[in-house]
């Protein structure tokens, strides 16, 4: 769907979310993961979990951006 490539280069920022790994739902863990995200968008009008785009964080470490694709 569309164009994942787009996605490398943009930051992290409290509508959006990049993941690597799906979320282990089989897990207590995983699920309080998930939650725990989706609770952190509840005070904001949207926001976006992307899975499968790993990150990198950039000079100074103070913001992540996509880096890679699977």
């Amino acid at each position: 769907m569309g164009d994942p490539e787009r996605l490398l280069g943009v930051e992290e920022t409290p509508q959006i979310d990049f993941k690597r790994e799906p979320y282990q739902l089989q897990t207590e863990r995983g699920k309080w993961e998930l939650g725990k995200d989706v609770a952190g968008f509840s005070n904001l009008s949207y926001g976006v979990l992307v899975l499968g785009v790993s990150t990198k964080k950039t000079a100074g470490n103070f913001l992540e951006i996509a880096d890679k694709l699977p």
